[in-house]
């Protein structure tokens, strides 16, 4: 199996607002054809699951080397004001699987009523 590496990817979210992020693999080295895609945003590493987005609820979209990830203002409102740290695998199998990005998650407030 190939190596790949893991992009640091930092997230910032207003607490409320709707979310959505869109990344480019671009020339990476490998397909995301056949792939199921899963996010979560832990409290600490290894620690509580605050939020999963994957691709079978739709949270997660993938066409062509574009993935994105969305989110509804109701659950974003749920999560406290806070640096959190999240992650992301493209996975086929338990043997077949690839962490592609990784980094902080930060919910902020709002600042315009």
């Amino acid at each position: 199996m190939p190596s790949y590496n893991t992009a640091p990817v930092d997230i910032v979210a207003v607490r409320g607002d709707y979310f959505e992020r869109g990344y480019d693999i671009g020339s990476s080295p490998f397909t995301l054809l056949g792939k199921t895609l899963k996010a979560q945003v832990r409290d600490k590493e290894y620690g509580k699951i605050l939020h999963e987005f994957n691709t079978s609820n739709g949270s997660i979209l993938v066409s062509g080397t574009i993935i994105t990830i969305n989110c509804d203002a109701d659950v974003i409102k749920l999560l406290k004001i806070g640096t959190y740290y999240w992650d992301m695998i493209a996975y086929t199998s338990s043997q077949d699987v690839q962490t592609l990005m990784k980094g902080k998650f930060t919910i902020t407030n709002k600042i315009t009523e």
